[in-house]
């Protein structure tokens, strides 16, 4: 095949923001969107106040404020796209008010996985203009789900280290110059030559290379999407229709372009991350 020209090993270490032990999750996601549900819209002030106060009393009393404020932005506000800010005023998300209507957590997770890209606004400005540097752009969760769809065609399984090393530590799949059954080519060709190649940073332990891998696999699994079996990924064939709906779109550009922005100006830099966040917080507009 065309394989030839895909060489994982030209790896990039691609991380996410770090989230929350996904067992927490369960008791997390109400708790902020009944917070948020209640206190917003809001200035800003008190949103901060508010959130934390609230926030407080489910986490117990010795929880710090460094704790509490990480809770509101980098896991409600960023990872997850819980709120907005407009003209000094905090609004609910349309993911938010969406939960609340609904409960579903497997659906909330869904959005997530469908939004979701690289380079996007949740990463700190440095790590955004390293990506942008190298050229990176990919849905990866319709490419993930797309190579296992292709790998259970091709007969094989895959594993975690396998959807590390030859998917997202990969810088040619990152830039979205690699097919799937490009992927899938080279790991069965690897396999028939007894080769196994693990994401490794020399002098770091393996939860360095492993940790924003597994966050990123966590998020498909708690959208229902997958399961993880020991070293194991899995496809969830019960949740066919919305795997094949949103694997359809791996070789699509990022909704969201990065690429329209000058990082040397102050007010692009303002105006990446607010549109970031509209964008990413508010309900997928592809499907009813």
């Amino acid at each position: 095949g065309s394989h030839m020209n895909y060489n994982p090993e030209e790896q990039f270490r691609c991380t996410i923001i770090r989230g929350k032990a996904k067992n927490m999750l369960d008791n997390l996601l109400p708790a902020y969107a009944n917070i948020i549900d209640d206190i917003c819209p809001c200035d800003k002030a008190s949103f901060v106040k508010d959130f934390n106060n609230r926030l407080i009393e489910i986490l117990g009393e010795e929880t710090t404020k460094k704790t509490l404020d990480n809770h509101r932005t980098e896991i409600a506000g960023k990872l997850f796209g819980m709120f907005y800010e407009d003209d000094e005023v905090i609004f609910p998300s349309g993911r938010t008010n969406k939960y609340i209507e609904d409960s579903d957590q497997p659906a909330f997770f869904k959005d997530i996985c469908f939004k979701f890209q690289f380079p996007n606004g949740m990463d700190k400005l440095d790590k955004v203009i390293e990506k942008v540097g190298a050229k990176i752009q990919i849905r990866q969760f319709p490419y993930i789900l797309q190579v296992l769809l292709t790998a259970d065609n091709n007969n094989i399984q895959l594993s975690k280290d396998d959807i590390a090393y030859y998917v997202l530590n990969s810088l040619q799949v990152l830039q979205g110059k690699i097919k799937p059954i490009e992927v899938i080519e080279k790991i069965i060709e690897d396999r028939s030559n007894d080769i196994t190649k693990k994401v490794r940073h020399p002098g770091k332990e393996t939860s360095y290379s492993m940790q924003h891998i597994r966050e990123q696999l966590n998020y498909l699994e708690l959208a229902n999407l997958i399961r993880i079996d020991g070293n194991l990924v899995k496809l969830n064939y019960r949740e066919a229709e919305n795997i094949n709906y949103i694997a359809q779109f791996w070789g699509n550009k990022p909704e969201f372009n990065a690429y329209k922005y000058d990082f040397t100006s102050e007010d692009d830099k303002k105006s990446f991350f607010k549109d970031w966040q509209q964008y990413y917080s508010n309900v997928n507009s592809h499907k009813s």
